[in-house]
Formats: C-alpha cells, sequence, structure tokens
C-alpha cells in the first residue's frame, strides 16, 4: 500500500523560490531537506539492497490508534534513525550546508485520525535549514 500524507516545507532564511528554480537542480539546504524526508517516509526494509535504510516511522504509525506521547515517541525513532542513516552515507566532501548537523521536533499532534508534526532540520554549517510540517492520514 502506498504511503499518502500531506507535507509543507517552509524556508525558515526567508530565500523565496523563483519560478525558474523550481525545476532546477536541487542543491545546499534544499538537498538536505529532500534526503531527510526521502529517508524519513522510506519504510525500512522496503529497499533490497539497502535494508538499513528507511525509518520505522510509517511502520509504528499504521499499527493503530496511539497517544500523543507515543506519537512523539513515533517521531522521535524515526528522525534519530533518518539522522544516522544520512550522517553514514556523508563524507567531507559534502558541503556543510548539505550535511546533517540535527533534527528538532517542534511539536508532535494528533488530529481525529491524522499525525501531525512540526521539524526544524539544522544543516553541519550551523545555519537553521527548515521547518517542515508533517500530516500522515
Amino acid at each position: 500500500m502506498a504511503s499518502k500524507f500531506d507535507l509543507a516545507v517552509w524556508n525558515v532564511l526567508a530565500e523565496k523560490t523563483e519560478p525558474a528554480e523550481m525545476f532546477s537542480t536541487v542543491s545546499g539546504e534544499k538537498k538536505l531537506v529532500q534526503r531527510f524526508l526521502i529517508e524519513l517516509f522510506t519504510p525500512r526494509g522496503s529497499i533490497p539492497f539497502a535494508p538499513q535504510r528507511g525509518t520505522s516511522l510509517m511502520h509504528n504509525w499504521r499499527r493503530g490508534t496511539v497517544s500523543p506521547v507515543v506519537a512523539h515517541q513515533i517521531f522521535s525513532i524515526a528522525v534519530s534513525e533518518a539522522g544516522s542513516n544520512l550522517m553514514a552515507e556523508e563524507t567531507e566532501s559534502h558541503p556543510l550546508n548539505e550535511r546533517f548537523g540535527g533534527v528538532g521536533i517542534d511539536s508532535v499532534d494528533i488530529l481525529f485520525d491524522r499525525i501531525k508534526a512540526r521539524l526544524v532540520i539544522y544543516s553541519r554549517a550551523g545555519a537553521m535549514s527548515v521547518a517542515v510540517q508533517i500530516s500522515i492520514p
């Protein structure tokens, strides 16, 4: 079953995307965010030749009704798994603003049958990257 979720990304550095940039090569902090979100939403074990990749996020969320505390734990585990996977593939040759520096979980809420989380992703360059709001049915 394919995953379905709503995702909103805000660049808290107030960098504006021009229409010409919408289909350009992704680099810098945008690349970091893209890598993190792909890792976060990839179910662990779903890539045949890289079974360690991905996280337990979708598997744990689909287990059934969870409390707000459990929802926060599910996200805490998943962002830790995603961060570990990203750091394992990075080398010194990657630019600092494309390397994973950490993630903060601002909030995790349950609204009816959806989980809504707000994350802040940081690069190794030290700058705050973006705030990500995720809504998963």
